[in-house]
């Protein structure tokens, strides 16, 4: 059986976010979420206390929260209390909370990792670097997809692009890769950033992964057109034309379109995805595999 929920994002005035919740209760909505971030919106603690002693039946939670701005135990009694309050209708949607940690001056978890792993075994000279959001980091089969070269993942979730220029001393400048793939951009416009931003702010990683090796190519997979962000199709179609114009004028930069067969009748596919609507499945990779796949041989040959 199908479950509905809806997301309100925490902006003022409150007063509109508890409206919209109490509406899809109305509506019959099981599920209303709200994002978690003191630094991006209002503090989401005081309004889920307020929508939960103003609602009766909807499940209220965030999609996300995280141990990494929060300290664990305070957030466990929050939840607590405001399990309480609600009469048992909480539920927590738990992440690494990359982008609340980089709000506040913290790494992403993920970063320290890598930095150890890359201790514990070295990548390999001349591999291909895969890097970006929870697409790349999800890629588990990543080396068995591309066996004829050596590859690196360092993907991580939650991230947006310029978290990559940010963190690229620590993950890509070390490994001196041949050819370097970017996937991100979605959450760079779930969270509010322009189509415009999104290029430049490509532009800057490309900047950046060439002032330690000049002349690198670089590949950017388009932003997918998922279905649990549907409703950001228009700023997807705007920002990946927007890189795609940008690529064309620099030298062995290159735009991957996985946008255009991802969609069926001007619509993301679901069969392409998981549970979730916003990772893919195998389906998916196989996918972007026969896209990506041609631009990797041709880097090699």
């Amino acid at each position: 059986m199908i479950s509905f929920g809806v997301t309100v994002l925490p902006d003022p005035p409150y007063a509109r976010f508890l409206e919209l919740i109490k509406l899809a209760e109305s509506h019959g909505f099981e599920y209303a979420w709200t994002y978690d971030s003191h630094v991006l919106w209002q503090e989401s603690m005081p309004t889920l206390a307020l929508a939960a002693d103003r609602t009766s039946t909807i499940k209220l939670g965030h999609m996300v929260t995280n141990p990494g701005t929060r300290e664990p135990t305070v957030l466990a009694s929050a939840y607590a209390t405001l399990h309480d309050i609600s009469n048992g209708r909480m539920v927590m949607g738990i992440g690494r909370g990359d982008s609340a940690r980089r709000y506040i001056g913290q790494q992403p978890v993920r970063v320290a990792a890598f930095e150890a792993a890359d201790r514990a075994h070295a990548p390999a000279p001349e591999s291909i670097l895969f890097i970006g959001s929870s697409s790349i980091e999800h890629w588990k089969s990543l080396a068995a997809d591309f066996p004829e070269v050596k590859v690196i993942n360092r993907g991580f979730g939650g991230s947006v692009i310029s978290d990559s220029t940010f963190f690229a001393d620590r993950i890509v400048a070390p490994y001196h890769a041949c050819a370097i793939v970017m996937y991100a951009g979605d959450n760079d416009l779930q969270e509010g950033n322009s189509p415009e931003q999104v290029r430049d702010d490509f532009a800057a990683f490309v900047r950046k992964a060439r002032a330690v090796d000049p002349g690198v190519p670089i590949a950017f997979v388009a932003i997918k057109p998922s279905v649990a962000r549907a409703v950001l199709l228009p700023q997807i179609r705007q920002a990946n034309a927007l890189v795609r114009a940008y690529a064309a004028t620099q030298k062995d930069v290159t735009y991957l379109d996985v946008f255009t067969p991802m969609l069926k009748d001007g619509a993301p596919q679901p069969d392409l995805f998981g549970e979730d609507g916003l990772h893919m499945n195998r389906k998916g990779y196989l996918l972007w595999i026969g896209i990506i796949k041609p631009w990797v041989d041709g880097i090699l040959h």
